[in-house]
């Protein structure tokens, strides 16, 4: 019998199988990963954001007429003709008029800003018997007080000639927050009778802006 047979038929030592079942067992570990492991989680199925809202409300002082920056529109820009700051009332010389309106925000954000830009002064009409006066917005004269009555420091106080180049910037409001602004406007005593008949006429915008 050769050397090769007489070693095949020894019997195998047991650290040679153990070696062998080892061996296949981390083969397994690497192949199939771990047997178990800690877990937890958290899921958000609720995430979101939203845009606030500017709207712009104006009242005259009993609350009868309300105009809002939505009205009639849909660029969030409106006119309102039914509210008169100036009162419309025919004055004599020395005679003055007052009118209080009330700015609420009934929107949802603080805007940044808060402005009141008047326009133009620009006088029609003519007296009877003698030339018109053309210089009548310059003699208008204008208090403006943020407050519900004339008290207190106006705002503006001039005439209406120089309101155009004095844009006023107001106090920013508040969601649902609202303040009120008086208007005073009061003619000369020593207007002479080519300002009998005349009118001044004056447009104005009050504007958020965020």
């Amino acid at each position: 019998m050769s050397l090769r047979s007489r070693l095949s038929k020894l019997p195998v030592a047991p650290s040679v199988v153990v070696a062998g079942v080892l061996g296949t067992t981390a083969l397994a570990l690497t192949t199939t990963g771990t047997l178990s492991a800690f877990a937890a989680s958290i899921q958000n199925t609720v995430n979101t954001t939203t845009t606030g809202s500017l709207v712009l409300q104006e009242q005259n002082s009993d609350g009868s007429v309300t105009c809002l920056s939505t009205d009639g529109n849909t660029t969030n820009a409106s006119t309102c003709s039914t509210i008169n700051k100036y009162g419309g009332q025919s004055l004599a010389p020395g005679g003055s008029t007052t009118t209080t309106v009330k700015l609420t925000n009934q929107g949802s954000v603080t805007p940044k800003t808060f402005t009141l830009t008047p326009g133009n002064c620009t006088q029609s009409g003519a007296p009877q018997g003698v030339p018109a006066a053309t210089d009548f917005c310059s003699k208008v004269n204008l208090n403006v007080y943020a407050a519900a009555t004339a008290t207190g420091t106006p705002i503006y106080t001039g005439s209406l000639d120089t309101f155009t180049t004095t844009p006023q910037t107001l106090t920013a409001l508040a969601p649902k927050a609202s303040q009120a602004y008086t208007f005073v406007v009061s003619m000369p005593a020593n207007l002479g009778n080519g300002y009998q008949g005349l009118t001044a006429s004056q447009p104005m915008t009050w504007a958020m802006s965020s």
